[in-house]
């Protein structure tokens, strides 16, 4: 073992990798399942005995309680995190990065900052570019319980989000990459799979390096702080802002009330192929720009933050 990378590690470290990985496809596959048979049970027998079914699952895209229930598997998946550190890794559960420190505080509002900063320059980008545009206000669309509702239950739904990817894909995938291979591959590879994760949400090629450079830049804060609070939290703003407070684009997962609706280009489609919405190009944009500055500042930032 040299500079903390243990070489006779690589193997063990896949087969556990794609364990886990596996584990986490099957556990996501089980539990959406069975909430959609629960909730939809229940949604049937109080709101949608005379819907069709496309009109009910329709409705319970809308309803956030619905994207709550959802979320909740990453409860396993941080569980499921723990006991592969402890019982086939046999390491301390120290090594995740959520032990509370003096600084973890800090590092999470870092985070919402972060985050929140990001999706910002997304959108003045989208604006300039002239790919995005405001087109209302949610106030006037949705009622005020239906915004307070969605609003509430976004939180509690992307801070699991947050927490529970970042559990798995930083505290346990990118973790176990970074001591048998060293930080940098380790990044690489993480952030590939936590695309390849996203492949039943995203299915374009454009949404697929949104996600990989979004991956990239979770685990190079997760490597300058060695802790999944700034992660999570920047994680858990970024998806809760473009999901509960501002409509940038279509999302087939969730479509209930916004604060702010914007509308967009559409897709860029070349020679019949369509590559995904336009405002992932400003995604794009940012996330290199965010790279270039976290890679530029990394010193500065981590004598800030630790």
């Amino acid at each position: 073992m040299a500079d903390g990378i243990d070489k006779k590690d690589v193997v063990p470290a896949s087969l556990r990798i794609l364990s886990i990985f596996m584990l986490d496809f099957v556990i996501n596959i089980v539990w959406s399942l069975a909430a959609l048979i629960i909730f939809g049970t229940i949604f049937y027998y109080s709101k949608g005995a005379y819907m069709s079914n496309n009109e009910m699952m329709e409705q319970m895209a809308k309803s956030p309680e619905y994207l709550f229930i959802g979320s909740i598997y990453n409860i396993f998946v941080i569980i499921m995190t723990y006991l592969y550190w402890k019982y086939i890794d046999k390491r301390s559960t120290d090594i995740i990065g959520l032990k509370w420190r003096k600084n973890s505080l800090k590092m999470f509002g870092f985070g919402l900052i972060g985050g929140s900063l990001e999706i910002l320059f997304i959108m003045l980008l989208s604006l300039a570019m002239g790919t995005l545009w405001f087109q209302s206000s949610g106030i006037g669309i949705f009622s005020r319980l239906e915004i307070q509702r969605s609003l509430f239950y976004g939180i509690l739904a992307f801070l699991l989000v947050g927490f529970g990817e970042e559990a798995i894909f930083r505290g346990y995938i990118q973790k176990r990459l970074m001591i048998s291979m060293g930080n940098k591959w380790a990044l690489l590879i993480s952030s590939l799979i936590f695309m390849a994760a996203h492949i039943l949400t995203y299915g374009k090629l454009l949404d697929f390096i949104d996600v990989a450079l979004g991956g990239v830049i979770l685990g190079y804060l997760y490597i300058l702080t060695d802790s999944l609070y700034l992660p999570a939290a920047y994680h858990f703003i970024y998806d809760y802002i473009q999901v509960n407070i501002v409509k940038l684009q279509d999302y087939e997962y969730f479509k209930g009330a916004v604060i702010f609706i914007f509308n967009n280009s559409g897709d860029v489609v070349v020679s019949g192929v369509n590559y995904g919405n336009i405002i992932e190009i400003s995604f794009i944009i940012v996330e290199l720009m965010v790279l270039l500055l976290l890679y530029t500042y990394r010193n500065r930032i981590r004598s800030w933050l630790v």
